[in-house]
């Protein structure tokens, strides 16, 4: 009897340790763990230094993104919620834009703005609008990432860069 609860008991234990399955948005987004280096060409501005770091946390239910940009330092939390993936980007511009999955392919994912859930109004707002993650393939050594600012004037500021892997 003795034995039977201990096998209950490490079968409910490892019940609890299994994550719940996650969204092909996610697993997407493995590829990019580990160091990123590259040059952020932006449209409105002079091209700038970039690097991105992702690291997989809380005991793999979410991907945290630490960027800097020349110097300004930003991060982003990618995690599902209810089967899909979602992320918070902490800005330099002062807000906290919430983004769903707008468009997935095999080797790209594409993230846009709810506005309404982050509080965000275009009229008076500057703040990134859409992000993109291309080129991404299991073990690759680079992908481009993508993303446009929507300032409060109504223009809008694409910032790209490719991105290599350096750890």
């Amino acid at each position: 009897m003795k034995n039977f609860f201990l096998i209950v008991i490490s079968f409910c234990f490892m019940s609890l340790s299994h994550a719940a399955e996650k969204s092909s948005g996610f697993l997407q987004m493995q590829n990019v763990i580990g160091k990123w280096e590259g040059t952020l060409i932006r449209s409105a501005q002079e091209d700038i230094p970039i690097s991105l770091e992702y690291k997989m946390i809380s005991d793999g239910s979410a991907i945290v993104e630490h960027s800097n940009e020349d110097g300004i330092e930003m991060m982003t939390a990618f995690a599902d919620q209810s089967g899909e993936l979602l992320a918070t980007h902490y800005c330099a511009l002062g807000n906290q834009p919430k983004m769903s999955v707008s468009d997935s392919t095999d080797s790209s994912i594409s993230f846009s703005t709810n506005r309404k859930l982050s509080g965000l109004d275009p009229a008076n707002d500057s703040f990134v609008d859409t992000w993109k993650f291309s080129d991404l393939k299991k073990g690759t050594d680079q992908f481009t990432y993508t993303y446009t600012v929507l300032n409060s004037d109504n223009t809008v500021e694409t910032n790209s860069a490719v991105m290599r892997r350096t750890k």
